[in-house]
């Protein structure tokens, strides 16, 4: 039988055992691979389940970094409009709160107090004359 099937008559000779991967070597190297792809998966799923936590967590600091903002707006704000303290400080405050992009009445005022600080400084030097 051997012979029938090595004779160039069939035109094809059917491959012998010893150039195969023997069914057990397969089944290791496929498992082995298993493993691995088992391992990466699960590496994936416990980093994806992390993420979620983490994009809170940035999701938090940014809405309390904006509160923090309205804060020290609102401080400056305060600060500029308020007669009692001194012009030096209510100008640092007017120049902090434009330089953040504040605008609108307070910004209006503050341009007010420069002119009017530069009008009094002026005078002051004037009359040291």
């Amino acid at each position: 039988m051997q012979a029938a099937l090595d004779s160039p008559s069939t035109g094809s000779r059917l491959p012998s055992l010893q150039n195969e991967v023997l069914p057990v070597e397969w089944i290791q190297s496929t498992a082995t691979l298993c493993g691995y792809l088992s391992v990466i998966i699960a590496l994936g799923g416990t980093l994806w389940k992390l993420s979620r936590p983490l994009k809170e967590i940035v999701q938090r600091l940014d809405r309390m970094e904006q509160y923090q903002h309205n804060d020290y707006m609102s401080t400056l704000r305060l600060t500029i409009m308020s007669e009692e303290m001194p012009m030096e400080e209510r100008l640092a405050a007017g120049e902090k709160y434009v330089n953040e992009g504040g605008n609108g009445a307070v910004k209006a005022r503050y341009r007010l107090m420069v002119e009017e600080y530069q009008r009094e400084i002026g005078k002051e030097i004037t009359h040291e004359n």
